[in-house]
C-alpha cells in the first residue's frame, strides 16, 4: 500500500512538472521572415498614403492607386501621385480625371501652381510635370505654359523674391543661396526638370548651380550643412541622386563627379565600415537629422542606402569593403535597425521618434530591410536615376525593377553584371549574374540557396543608371546652352560658363599641406590624417614609410602602426592629371609606457636611514620623480642618496614619463628602518677599546667607499 502511494505521488510530481512551461528564448527571425512579418502589418486595401500602393506593387500585395485618391490632402501630393504612377507604368481614367479637375481649378501664381500651406516651393520640382500633364489631359495650355513657367522661375531665381522660399506663419522669405547645400541642389533639380521636359537652356543654369555648390559649399572632403559650418545634415542621399541625375543629363560628363559625391558619402556614412560616419545616429543604425539635432530619420535612411548601392560600382576598393562591412557586420544592418533604432515596434515602423507608427513608414522600413539583404561584390544593384527623391517619395524604385514575394521565394532586381550575395535566410546565397539587366531570382524554401535566376529584360532604355551600361548607346549630347546672364546676388556674383575646359593647358600640380600628423611623438595609434589641397582633386592617396599608396577620398584616420619612427607623404591629382605631393612628415608612435626596475630600497628592514635610491629604466625618460609616504613628488634625474629616513615603516613610489608622454608608477615598495638598541653601542665601544679602533675606523671608511661605488650603478647622473 505504501509502495502504491509512493508511486502515485511520483506520478503526480511527473505530471505537475511536465505541465510547467519552461521559457525558451525565441530565435531571431531570418530577414525574409522579418520582412514578411513587417509587410503583414500594413493595411494594403485601404492605403493612407500614395506610396503604399507603390510599395504594394514592389512587395506583391493587393493594392490600388485609385483607392489612394480619397486620402490625397492637397494639389502637391496629387501631382506626386500622378508622377509615381507614371514611373510605375500605372494609369486609370479615375486618376486622370481627378488630376485634370484639380489642374483646371488650380489657383495659379503666375504660370506656377500655388503650393500647400508649408510654403516651400523649392522642394516641389515635380510641379514642372504639371505643364506636360496639362497638354496630355487637354487642360488650358495658355494657363499651363511650360515656356512661360520656366521664364517665371528664372526671373525669380535672378531676382530672389518670395517665390523660392517663404515661411507662411510670418510671411518672411530667405535667399536660398544663403541657406543649405541641399536647397541649392533643389534649385538645380528644378532647372534639370525643365531641361528634361524640353527647355534646353535650363541645363546651363543647372550646371551653374553645381559649379556654385562645389566651389562655395565644399569643405575639402564633404558638403557641410551650410557654408563652412562643419556640420553635416541628413539629405546626403537625396543630394547624391540629384547630382547623378545631372551627370546623366550632361552625357556622363560632369566636373568633380563622382569624386566629390563619393567623398561626401564616405565621410557621412561609409568610412571605417563601423557606423562611425557622421550622419549615423550612435548605436541606432539609422540616419540622424544632424549632430546638433539628433532626431532619427527613417526616410533619410532609405535614401542613404539607395545612394550607397547606386554608387557602389564607382567606389574604390576601400569604400566597397567598408560598405559591405556595414551590411554584414555584427549585428547586421537590418538587425541593428530593428533592435536598436527605436523606430520599429511589433513589425511596424515610424518615420521619426515623435511620430506614430504608420503604413507608409512601415513600407519605407520594409524597403530598407530589402536593400540590407542584398550584398554587392563584383556586381551590384542598378538603381535607376529618376527624379531626385525627397522625404517619402521613392521614385528610384520603379515596380518594373523591384519585387519581393515571400510566398513564392522570389525577388526581382536590376543588376550590373557580376556576383551578388543575399542574406534573406540563415545562410548567405551567392550568384554570378552573367549580364546586366533585370532578373527574377528564385530561392529555396528556406531562402538559403538560389535555385535559378532568369533575366526578364534589359535595363530600361527610358531610364538612366549610374554608371551607364557600357553596351547601351549614349544619348546624343544636348544642344549648346546659351550662356546665362550674370546672377545678381551679392553672394553669387559670378557668370559661370557651361564650358568646363580651360582655354590654357593646366600644368600646375596641386600643393598639399599636412596638418596631422605633426613632427612629434604620439601615444595613441588612432592618428588622424588631416591636410589641405590647393585645388579640386580627382584622386587622393598617401604613403607611409615608402610603402604602396593607399587611395582615400578625403581626410581619414591612419591605420594602426607599430611603435617607432614613421613618415608620411600625401599625393593629389588634379582634374588635368597633374600630380602633387606634400612634404614628407616624420613622426613617432610610442604606445608602451616605460618600465622601471627598482633595485634599492627593497621590501626589507634596514639598520640605517641612509639609503640609496637605485633604479633602471628601459627607455629614455623626459621626467623622473619619487615620493616617500605620499609626500609631494621630488624630481630627480638619476640615482640618488635618499635623505635620512626616520625610523619606522615607509612606502616609496618612483615615477617616470617617457618622451611620448606615457607615465608609469612602479609597484609600491615597503621598507623599514630599525631603531638601534643601546646595548649594541656598548658592545661596539667595548670592541673599539679592546681592539684598538683603528681597524674598525678603516673598515668604516672602506664601507663608505663601497657605498659610493654602488651609487654609480643603475641610472648614472651625468656631470
Amino acid at each position: 500500500m505504501n509502495a502504491l502511494k509512493a508511486s502515485s505521488f511520483a506520478l503526480f510530481l511527473l505530471v505537475a512538472f511536465s505541465s510547467i512551461a519552461v521559457p525558451v528564448k525565441a530565435e531571431e527571425p531570418t530577414l525574409a521572415i522579418q520582412l514578411n512579418m513587417t509587410l503583414n502589418t500594413v493595411n494594403w486595401s485601404s492605403p493612407s498614403s500614395f506610396i503604399v500602393p507603390h510599395f504594394g506593387l514592389i512587395f506583391s500585395r493587393e493594392s490600388s492607386y485609385d483607392s489612394t485618391l480619397a486620402v490625397i490632402p492637397d494639389f502637391r501630393t496629387l501631382i506626386q501621385l500622378k508622377r509615381v504612377t507614371e514611373i510605375d507604368g500605372f494609369t486609370s481614367s479615375l486618376l486622370n480625371q481627378t488630376v485634370a479637375e484639380a489642374m483646371d481649378n488650380q489657383e495659379m501664381k503666375g504660370y506656377w501652381p500655388d503650393i500647400d500651406s508649408k510654403g516651400v516651393l523649392v522642394y516641389w520640382k515635380f510641379m514642372v510635370f504639371t505643364h506636360r500633364y496639362a497638354a496630355e489631359l487637354g487642360i488650358n495650355t495658355s494657363k499651363w505654359n511650360m515656356t512661360l513657367a520656366f521664364q517665371e522661375f528664372l526671373n525669380c531665381y535672378q531676382a530672389d523674391n518670395d517665390f523660392l522660399w517663404f515661411e507662411p506663419s510670418d510671411g518672411t522669405s530667405t535667399d536660398y543661396m544663403n541657406r543649405y547645400y541641399d536647397e541649392n541642389a533643389q534649385v538645380l533639380s528644378i532647372f534639370l526638370k525643365f531641361y528634361q521636359e524640353g527647355v534646353l537652356e535650363a541645363l546651363g543654369y543647372a550646371n551653374q548651380m553645381w559649379e556654385h555648390l562645389y566651389t562655395s559649399h565644399w569643405s575639402g572632403s564633404y558638403f557641410p550643412y551650410i557654408g563652412s559650418s562643419g556640420q553635416v545634415e541628413c539629405e546626403a542621399g537625396h543630394f547624391a541622386e540629384t547630382i547623378a541625375e545631372l551627370y546623366v543629363a550632361n552625357n556622363q560628363t560632369l566636373p568633380n563627379f563622382p569624386d566629390y559625391i563619393l567623398q561626401d558619402l564616405n565621410y557621412k556614412f561609409i568610412s571605417g565600415g563601423n557606423w562611425s560616419g557622421r550622419l549615423w545616429s550612435p548605436e541606432a543604425y539609422v540616419v540622424r537629422h544632424a549632430e546638433t539635432n539628433p532626431e532619427k530619420r527613417l526616410e533619410n535612411t532609405v535614401a542613404a542606402w539607395a545612394a550607397m548601392h547606386s554608387y557602389y560600382s564607382v567606389m574604390n576598393d576601400s569604400m566597397k569593403s567598408n560598405f559591405i562591412k556595414l551590411l554584414t557586420g555584427s549585428p547586421r544592418a537590418w538587425q541593428g535597425l530593428v533592435n536598436s533604432s527605436n523606430l520599429y515596434r511589433d513589425g511596424r515602423f515610424r518615420w521619426r521618434e515623435r511620430l506614430d507608427y504608420t503604413d507608409s513608414a512601415t513600407c519605407g522600413g520594409a524597403m530598407i530591410l530589402f536593400l540590407n539583404g542584398i550584398i554587392p561584390d563584383s556586381g551590384s544593384i542598378a538603381i535607376p536615376v529618376i527624379d531626385e527623391f525627397y522625404q517619402d517619395w521613392y521614385s528610384m524604385f520603379p515596380a518594373s525593377h523591384f519585387r519581393f514575394s515571400y510566398e513564392l521565394q522570389t525577388i526581382r532586381i536590376p543588376v550590373w553584371a557580376g556576383t551578388l550575395s543575399f542574406t534573406f535566410g540563415t545562410e548567405t546565397a551567392s550568384y554570378n549574374f552573367p549580364d546586366s539587366g533585370i532578373y527574377e531570382v528564385h530561392f529555396s524554401s528556406d531562402w538559403n540557396n538560389i535555385e535559378n535566376a532568369t533575366k526578364i529584360g534589359p535595363l530600361s532604355e527610358q531610364l538612366a543608371y549610374l554608371p551607364p551600361e557600357e553596351t547601351q548607346p549614349l544619348p546624343p549630347p544636348p544642344p549648346p546652352a546659351t550662356t546665362p546672364p550674370p546672377i545678381l546676388f551679392p553672394s553669387f556674383l559670378q557668370n559661370f560658363s557651361t564650358n568646363y575646359l580651360s582655354p590654357l593647358p593646366d600644368t600646375k600640380a596641386p600643393t598639399i599641406v599636412i596638418s596631422s600628423p605633426k613632427n612629434e611623438t604620439y601615444t595613441d595609434s588612432g592618428i588622424p590624417l588631416r591636410f589641405a589641397v590647393s585645388e579640386s582633386s580627382s584622386r587622393l592617396s598617401y604613403s607611409i614609410d615608402g610603402e604602396a599608396n593607399v587611395e582615400i577620398f578625403g581626410e581619414t584616420n591612419l591605420p594602426r602602426l607599430s611603435d617607432g619612427l614613421h613618415n608620411i607623404v600625401v599625393y593629389a591629382s588634379d582634374l588635368a592629371g597633374n600630380v602633387g605631393q606634400s612634404d614628407k612628415i616624420y613622426f613617432a608612435l610610442d604606445t608602451v609606457p616605460p618600465e622601471i626596475s627598482l633595485l634599492s630600497p627593497k621590501n626589507q628592514t634596514y639598520a640605517t636611514g641612509e639609503l640609496l635610491l637605485n633604479f633602471t629604466l628601459n627607455e629614455i625618460a623626459s621626467w623622473i620623480g619619487y615620493s616617500i609616504d605620499g609626500q609631494e613628488n621630488a624630481t630627480i634625474t638619476c640615482n640618488i642618496n635618499l635623505p635620512d629616513v626616520a625610523y619606522g615603516t615607509h612606502t616609496i613610489n618612483v615615477y617616470a614619463n617617457d618622451t611620448g608622454g606615457n607615465m608609469v608608477a612602479v609597484k609600491t615598495v615597503h621598507f623599514s628602518i630599525a631603531e638601534p638598541f643601546p646595548s649594541l653601542w656598548i658592545v661596539a665601544l667595548t670592541a673599539v677599546i679592546a681592539a684598538g679602533g683603528t681597524i674598525l675606523f678603516l673598515n668604516f671608511h672602506r664601507d663608505k667607499k663601497d657605498r659610493g661605488k654602488s651609487e654609480t650603478e643603475g641610472n648614472k647622473c651625468q656631470k
